[in-house]
């Protein structure tokens, strides 16, 4: 019997492969993935080597999942500032002000990062579209 050896890189691109291939297999069908949950390293390959519609529009998926997770942390935060003003300051004075603050910051800096989320998954998405043009 034979015994086939493998490097750790072969071996872990050939699972990462493997792994996005139920996605990859259906094409044009990827749209209507409605969860796209990557591991870190698949994430870093598909953003290094995306090139066929059906990564680009993983890609898309995953910020698009993003931005929507980044929104509602945004909110959280919002209504987190908004519950301060009710604290009892006169055992803590000036923890509303900064509490309250450090909260709106979160929210804005959540808010930012859902708008470029957003944007990036529009660029995957032209991307894909690209790529599908190209094959016909």
């Amino acid at each position: 019997m034979r015994t086939i050896r493998f490097s750790k890189l072969t071996a872990v691109v050939m699972l990462m492969a493997l792994s996005l291939f139920p996605l990859s297999a259906i094409g044009s069908q990827t749209a209507t993935i409605k969860s796209v949950n990557p591991t870190h390293k698949q994430l870093l390959w598909l953003i290094a080597h995306a090139e066929t519609p059906s990564e680009h529009e993983q890609l898309a998926t995953y910020y698009r999942q993003q931005a929507q997770r980044l929104l509602r942390q945004a909110k959280e935060h919002q209504e987190m500032a908004a519950a301060y003003p009710h604290l009892n300051t006169s055992k803590h004075p000036g923890v509303r002000s900064l509490a309250a603050h450090h909260c709106e910051d979160w929210a804005d800096l959540y808010a930012k990062q859902a708008k470029d989320a957003e944007a990036l998954a529009a660029v995957h998405e032209r991307m894909a579209k690209e790529a599908m043009e190209k094959k016909h």
